[in-house]
Order: C-alpha cells, then sequence, then structure tokens
C-alpha cells in the first residue's frame, strides 16, 4: 500500500500545485487592477471560490481511478490495498483544499481591508449559507468553512471515482453509450424534469434543502456536512464493491 500511496500522492500534487497557483494568480491580478482604478463604480467580485476546489476533486476521482487501478494491478497490489489507498489520498487532497481556501479567504481578506475596498470575495459557503453566519465571530466562520470545503469536497472525488468505476465495470461495448448518456441525463434530462414533473421535483426540493440544512427558519451547514459525509460513505461503499469484480 505504500507504494500505491506514494505514486498517488506524487501523481496528484503537480497537478494541485498548479491549481493553487492559478487561484493565487487570479486573486493577485483581480486585486492589483482594483488598486489600479480610481473609479469608485468599479467594484470586483470572485464567488464561489470554494466551488473550483469541489470541480478539482471530482475530476480527481474521475481521472485517478482507471490509471492508479491499471498501476496496482500491473504491480501486483491488491484492490483492497488500491482502494484503502485511493481513500487516504483523496482524504488528503480535500483536507488540503479545505485548508488552502480557508487560509486564502483569509489572506484575501487582509489585503482588502487594508488596500482595496472594490475588490470583494465570496466562497462557496457565504454564497449558500450566507443567513447563519450572521452575527457569528470569525472563528465560527472559519472552522465552518473548513469543514464544510473538506465534506464537499471528499463528497465529490467519491462521486468521481463511483462514476469512473462504473465506467470500468461496464462491458466495453457499452462504454461509450455511458460516456454519452451520464452529461446528457445530468446537463438535459435532469433540468428538464422540473418542467416535465413541477410537483414531484418540488418536494424533492424541499427535501434535497432540508438534508442540506437550508429549510427556511433553520439554516444550518453543519445539517449539510453531516449529509455530505453520510454520502461520502454511500458512494465509497459502492465503489468497493464495485471495485471488487472489475477486470481491465
Amino acid at each position: 500500500m505504500k507504494k500505491m500511496l506514494k505514486y498517488q500522492i506524487i501523481d496528484l500534487s503537480k497537478s494541485f500545485g498548479v491549481y493553487f497557483c492559478v487561484i493565487i494568480a487570479l486573486t493577485i491580478a483581480g486585486i492589483s487592477f482594483s488598486l489600479s482604478v480610481t473609479s469608485s463604480d468599479i467594484n470586483i467580485n470572485f464567488n464561489g471560490t470554494g466551488f473550483s476546489s469541489v470541480i478539482l476533486t471530482f475530476v480527481m476521482g474521475i481521472c485517478m481511478y482507471k490509471e492508479h487501478y491499471l498501476m496496482a494491478l500491473q504491480n501486483g497490489i491488491s484492490r483492497k490495498s488500491f482502494y484503502k489507498s485511493s481513500l487516504c489520498v483523496i482524504s488528503l487532497f480535500c483536507l488540503i483544499c479545505s485548508i488552502f481556501d480557508t487560509l486564502f479567504v483569509i489572506t484575501a481578506e487582509f489585503f482588502i481591508e487594508r488596500f482595496s475596498s472594490s475588490f470583494q470575495i465570496l466562497n462557496i459557503l457565504q454564497l449558500i449559507y450566507l443567513d447563519f453566519f450572521n452575527g457569528k465571530g470569525t472563528f465560527t466562520m472559519l472552522f465552518t468553512n473548513l469543514l464544510f470545503t473538506f465534506t464537499i469536497t471528499i463528497m465529490s472525488a467519491a462521486l468521481g471515482l463511483l462514476i469512473s468505476a462504473v465506467f470500468c465495470r461496464i462491458p466495453k461495448k457499452y462504454r461509450t453509450m455511458y460516456v454519452i448518456a451520464l452529461p446528457i441525463f445530468c446537463c438535459s434530462i435532469l433540468p428538464m424534469s422540473f418542467v416535465w414533473f413541477p410537483d414531484f421535483c418540488s418536494r424533492a426540493s424541499d427535501v434535497f434543502f432540508a438534508i442540506l440544512g437550508l429549510k427556511d427558519g433553520a439554516i444550518n451547514p453543519f445539517i449539510g456536512c453531516l449529509s455530505m459525509s453520510a454520502t461520502f460513505i454511500i458512494l465509497s461503499i459502492c465503489t468497493y464493491l464495485l471495485l471488487r469484480k472489475t477486470e481491465i
């Protein structure tokens, strides 16, 4: 397992390093531009900064499964060791993403308060649970941001792993159909279902928002963190069940 773990960390660390550099560069460019603008009518907003980490970890889960699994088989590493190594790796990088996002918000707000009033950053937590933080202290916000970012990114990575696990598990002749049908379902059929079945989707949306802690009068991000942690466990179990019978 140690060899697999080392290989996965080295392989993924380069991509995450590039990602962090890009985010920092874009922020510096935004702050620099806001400092160079003299007009008070121009404001620059970076919204949903943590969402980029969600996309990155989702892509990581999709891309790492087949390539790393094939490497494990070629080197005589068991499926169980590969699975445990993959969970350790996605947990590590999701933790790094959550720490980076939290430090990023702290540092950016520090410079904004002192040098630029026309530049604003709102992370994904503030966009979704804005009312929860009214009257809350800085520590509460930072801790909640750290926990929320970790749970949503690790759930996203587990979803990516499951999608890739299904792809590797189904017969090769159906894989092209799967790759085409999945985005069509997620981007077309699923959104259109709100038009086709408005009553059912309305009730489903109420349940979904309640699970995320977004119920009217009871907005609580910790409920969302608990729900996403449970979803991560379910997705991970499903991935392992598929992995046990996967042949590439």
